[in-house]
């Protein structure tokens, strides 16, 4: 989430909405239109987060709401609405997952944000030293050399010109690095992103399919007028959903998020960088489902 401005309190002080402001607000003011264009992608990757964190809520509260009303329409649909209830959990758990692996996205970009910050504030010092050289010449210009300040003038201008010069290598420099940083950190998020997006479709995968058997143990017989309805006998049948191979699914995808952490983190030189998965072993896990789906067979 983006950092707010604190009041300065006092008569002066900001009213509560104001010292609100988003890190957004600032950017225009900047004049950096690719500081704009990447806090619009930050922006949008925020509404990702809360969009899923949504559906993820809303999918458990349905799949509770499933549980709830089956208590009481029979054995039958009591038994397997309870376990398809717990299917469906699992897949609010995988919404909610991504929706971390989104969130660890932002960060990433809001890393690449303060870099292109720092290399602004370097642009606008650049622009301000030359603009007191550009002064400082104009002012030398018009002096005589028995003006007494003429040496002092000399000196300040080759001074700013020297500031001027190093200034333009930090940049140059900086500019180089940002792009590099750019590029592995792009491949870092969207590793994260693809990544993530793989995890979630394998884990709706093996829910949808085992929530397919789970209700082939619904009965269908025809009940007579003023009969009981047939016995129902599926328990044994659903009592291992749930499957313990879904919950081996998820323990094995989850590590895959961290095995290139300490060595992404290096090239970052930031302790405090999230892990990215991957994609090898990612790819290792569509292994892992078909025999998932073998073990129930």
């Amino acid at each position: 989430m983006f950092k707010s401005l604190k009041s300065t309190g006092g008569a002066g002080g900001k009213s509560g909405l104001q010292s609100k402001i988003a890190h957004t607000t600032i950017i225009p003011a900047l004049g950096n239109r690719d500081l704009k264009l990447l806090q619009d992608f930050i922006t949008a990757e925020k509404s990702v987060v809360s969009s899923l964190q949504r559906l993820s809520a809303d999918y458990g509260k349905a799949a509770e709401a499933l549980r709830i009303w089956g208590h009481g329409e029979g054995d039958d649909l009591g038994d397997v609405l309870t376990h398809s209830s717990g299917m469906l959990l699992q897949f609010s758990a995988a919404l909610s997952e991504y929706a971390t692996h989104e969130q660890t996205i932002r960060t990433h970009l809001k890393n690449i944000r303060t870099r292109e910050e720092g290399l602004d504030e370097i642009k606008k010092k650049r622009k301000s030293v030359g603009s007191k050289a550009d002064a400082a010449e104009r002012k030398l210009s018009k002096m005589n050399q028995e003006n007494k300040s003429i040496n002092e003038q000399t000196d300040l201008l080759t001074r700013l010109r020297e500031e001027m010069r190093s200034l333009d290598t930090e940049i140059m420099n900086e500019e180089a690095r940002l792009g590099d940083f750019k590029r592995q950190t792009s491949k870092d998020f969207l590793a994260l992103k693809f990544g993530g997006l793989l995890e979630s479709a394998q884990k709706a995968t093996v829910v949808g399919e085992f929530g397919l058997r789970i209700i082939q143990e619904i009965p269908l017989d025809t009940t007579m007028p003023g009969h009981p309805r047939t016995y129902y006998s599926g328990y044994q049948n659903t009592s291992g959903f749930p499957p313990r191979p879904l919950v081996a699914l998820t323990k094995f995808l989850v590590p895959l998020l961290g095995p290139v952490c300490q060595r992404r983190k290096s090239l970052h030189g930031d302790p405090h960088l999230p892990c990215i998965p991957h994609t090898n072993k990612l790819a290792l896990s569509v292994g892992i489902l078909k025999s998932v789906r073998l073990t129930v067979e």
